[in-house]
């Protein structure tokens, strides 16, 4: 018994559809990964940081070391934080002079709710409102 042409047909559709439904997968995988760079809206090269969780509020934006970055409403008030550095990571600390808990956050990434790590006890951050210094390339 051959197979007929309706059940030829089928399984095209289904090897289609199935294709499609990949292509469709990948393409929203890709879109998503962006999506998180462009809701944070940092200028390429820069240290950002954000008045509210996930890259909201008022923004701050650095783009070398800083000793003291209390003058930084946005960094004094930090609850989010993205790195758009082009070749380096980022060491964020909580007091002057690259002093107190730090945190390294790597390029194109970022800290989505600075609360949520200052509450992590393995981590012993006090980052939130709490971004005092910044060092790159670390």
């Amino acid at each position: 018994m051959g197979i007929t042409s309706t059940a030829r047909t089928r399984r095209r559709k289904l090897a289609l559809g199935s294709s499609l439904g990949a292509a469709a997968l990948i393409l929203t995988t890709i879109a998503t990964a962006g999506t998180a760079e462009a809701a944070y809206n940092c200028p390429s090269g820069a240290l950002c940081a954000y008045t509210s969780t996930y890259g909201g509020g008022s923004r701050g934006a650095v783009y070398e070391d800083n000793t003291d970055l209390t003058g930084f409403s946005q960094f004094r008030g930090a609850e989010s934080l993205w790195n758009a550095g082009t070749s380096c990571n980022v060491r964020v600390y909580s007091g002057r002079n690259y002093t107190g808990n730090y945190w390294t956050l790597a390029r194109g990434t970022g800290m989505y709710s600075l609360n949520d790590v200052a509450n992590n006890p393995e981590w012993g951050t006090a980052l939130y409102h709490h971004v005092y210094s910044n060092d790159w390339c670390v």
